[in-house]
C-alpha cells in the first residue's frame, strides 16, 4: 500500500515541476521580489541625492541666519542638499509670477511664507507652498528645521542660549537587545518585526497556491474522469495522501531553490548597497520553524481544499466551497499583524495554540519574542495530533465524493458519510 503512495507522490511531484507555472514561480520569482526590494532603495537613493531648492519669504527679518543654519544637510558628493533663496516682500511681488512657475514646474521644491509675528505669536501658522504634498516624510523635516530656527530666536529673546539647550536636550543614543534561552542578542528595533513579516508573507502566499492547487488538481482529474483510472490501481486513500506529500514536497523543493537564489540576491544586494543595514534575521532555527510551521500549515489548510474538490463537480461548486477555506488563511495572516507588534497580547497567545493559527501566529510569536519551549512543543504536538483528525475526517468525504457527478451533495448527507463509511 505505502508503494503506491509513493507512485502517486511521485506523479504529483514531477507533474507540478514540469508546470510552465512551477518553472515561472520558481525562476521569477525571486527576481520580481529582488526588483521590487531594489526599487524602493533606488528611488530613494535618487531623491536623497537630488538638491531642493526652496524659496523663503521671510516678514521677520530676523529668521534668514537661524534657518540657513538648520538647513545643512549634505548630499553623498559633499554639496548642499537644501539651496535656499531668501526674499523680502517687495521681492517676492515682484517675482511672484516667475516663482508660481518654477514651484508648478518642479524646479522649486517648495516656497515657504513666514509672518512677521511668527516670533512672538505662539499661534501663527507659516505657509508651505509646492506642487506636490505627497512627500509627507520630507514636508514634516522641513518643519522642523523651522520650527528649530523660530524656537533658537524665541529662546534667545528670552535670555536663554539655545546652543547650550540643544546641547542639553539632545537625544540619547540607545542599543535594542532581546533575551532568548538565557542570552543576550543585540537587534535592531524593527529587525524582528521584518524578519516576521518577510517569513509571514511568504507563508501565507505558498500554503494559498500549494493549498488551492491541490483543490483544483482534484477538480481537474474528477471531471476528465481521470481519477476512475488511477482508482483502478490504488485506494481512495493512498490518492489522497500522494496528493498531499505530492505537493508538500513540491513546496519543499520549491523553498530549497528559492534559498539558494535568495542568499545570491542577498550577497549582491550588500556588495552594491553596503551602506544599507542587514533588516531581517535569519538564522538556522527560524529556517527550521518555517519549514516545520509551512508543512503544519499546508496539511490543515490543503486537507480541507481537498474534501472540497471531492464535493465539487464543477468550478461554480469549487469556488463557493473554496472560500470558507480561504478565510481560515486569511484570518490568521491579519491577526499575524497584531502579533508582531504586541507578541504578548493575550488574543495572540491563546490562538496561537489554536488549528489553523498556529502556523503563523506561534511563528511571529517566535520571531519577535521568546515563548518557551513547553509552549512551541505542546503547540506543534497539538497541531499534528489534529492533522491527522482531519485527515481521517476528510479520507471519509474524500472516498465517497471523489466518485460522485452531478449536484453538489448537501451538509446531511455528507454527515451520512460518517456514519456509513
Amino acid at each position: 500500500m505505502f508503494n503506491k503512495a509513493l507512485v502517486i507522490i511521485k506523479r504529483e511531484f514531477m507533474v507540478k515541476i514540469k508546470s510552465k507555472y512551477f518553472i515561472f514561480a520558481t525562476i521569477l520569482g525571486p527576481v520580481i521580489m529582488f526588483l521590487i526590494s531594489i526599487a524602493p532603495i533606488f528611488f530613494m537613493r535618487m531623491s536623497k541625492e537630488q538638491s531642493q531648492t526652496i524659496v523663503f519669504v521671510d516678514k521677520t527679518e530676523e529668521l534668514v541666519q537661524y534657518v540657513e543654519k538648520n538647513f545643512n544637510d549634505k548630499l553623498s558628493t559633499g554639496e548642499n542638499k537644501f539651496e535656499l533663496i531668501f526674499l523680502d516682500e517687495p521681492e517676492y511681488y515682484e517675482n511672484e509670477e516667475d516663482i508660481m512657475k518654477n514651484l508648478e514646474s518642479g524646479k522649486y521644491k517648495a516656497l515657504i511664507e513666514l509672518p512677521d509675528d511668527i516670533i512672538d505669536n505662539y499661534n501663527a501658522e507659516i505657509t508651505y507652498l509646492s506642487n506636490s504634498l505627497g512627500d509627507i516624510e520630507s514636508i514634516e523635516s522641513i518643519k522642523r528645521k523651522i520650527s528649530y530656527a523660530i524656537g533658537s530666536v524665541r529662546m534667545k529673546n528670552e535670555g536663554i542660549d539655545p546652543e547650550k539647550i540643544n546641547l542639553l536636550t539632545s537625544p540619547v543614543s540607545m542599543k535594542t537587545s532581546r533575551i532568548q534561552k538565557g542570552k543576550v542578542e543585540t537587534k535592531n528595533l524593527a529587525q524582528d518585526f521584518l524578519t516576521a513579516y518577510v517569513f509571514v508573507f511568504i507563508l501565507y502566499i505558498t500554503t494559498i497556491l500549494y493549498s488551492t492547487s491541490i483543490l483544483y488538481g482534484v477538480l481537474e482529474e474528477k471531471t476528465s474522469r481521470v481519477i476512475e483510472v488511477l482508482l483502478s490501481s490504488c485506494n481512495t486513500f493512498d490518492m489522497m495522501m500522494g496528493k498531499l506529500f505530492g505537493a508538500g514536497s513540491v513546496g519543499l523543493f520549491q523553498f530549497f531553490i528559492w534559498g539558494i537564489l535568495g542568499g545570491g540576491i542577498f550577497f549582491y544586494v550588500k556588495k552594491m548597497f553596503p551602506e544599507i543595514p542587514v533588516m531581517i534575521s535569519i538564522t538556522p532555527s527560524v529556517l527550521i520553524y518555517f519549514l516545520i510551521f509551512f508543512l503544519m500549515g499546508f496539511f490543515q489548510y490543503s486537507t480541507m481544499f481537498l474534501a472540497a474538490g471531492a464535493l465539487s463537480s464543477n468550478q461554480d461548486d469549487a469556488k463557493q466551497l473554496a472560500q470558507p477555506v480561504t478565510m481560515l488563511i486569511i484570518l490568521p495572516f491579519i491577526v499575524s499583524f497584531l502579533g508582531m507588534n504586541d507578541p504578548g497580547n493575550p488574543i495572540v497567545q491563546v490562538l496561537s495554540f489554536i488549528p489553523f493559527f498556529t502556523p503563523m501566529l506561534m511563528f511571529v510569536r517566535i520571531t519577535v519574542s521568546s515563548p518557551t519551549v513547553l509552549e512551541i512543543i505542546f503547540s506543534v504536538l497539538l497541531n499534528f495530533v489534529f492533522i491527522f483528525f482531519i485527515l481521517f475526517l476528510v479520507s471519509k468525504i474524500y472516498r465517497t465524493g471523489i466518485l460522485m457527478y452531478g449536484k453538489r451533495p448537501t451538509f446531511k448527507e455528507v454527515i451520512k458519510w460518517f456514519q456509513y463509511s
